[in-house]
């Protein structure tokens, strides 16, 4: 399994930028190390993320939103950047997100979810790049 090698430090940028959604800006790197890829990964200094984009709908948000967010600013970092495929950041999410112990349950439907909806942010991404 993977492990977080750094603590998640962050501050608020703005509380609804884009799509009414936080966007927060990370104060130190934030580094991870995974297994199933063998590498480091860094979100570095001034990264801004949303963290996990769970739809404000009560019943979701409640079981999902506030959990994942170091797992998830790793992966935010991952789209950004496009140096890992989307599957291999899907799975390092994944990965990250029973790293912190995280219940398997949510971690497999926050998965399918991701890959489920992640393509069109991730393809965004590669274009801009």
């Amino acid at each position: 399994m993977g492990k977080f090698l750094s603590d998640l430090q962050v501050a608020l940028k703005c509380e609804s930028c884009r799509n009414g959604r936080s966007e927060w800006i990370v104060d130190e790197p934030l580094i991870y190390h995974s297994n199933i890829t063998n590498k480091r990964y860094t979100a570095p200094k001034g990264f801004i993320t949303d963290f996990a984009s769970v739809p404000r709908i009560p019943l979701a948000y409640a079981l999902f939103g506030d959990t994942i967010h170091a797992p998830a600013a790793i992966h935010d970092w991952l789209y950004s950047t496009g140096i890992e495929e989307r599957p291999v950041a899907d799975a390092i999410l994944r990965e990250a997100a029973l790293a912190i112990s995280v219940p398997k349950w949510k971690v497999t439907l926050i998965y399918y979810a991701v890959r489920l909806f992640g393509s069109k942010y991730y393809m965004r991404q590669k274009k801009e790049a």
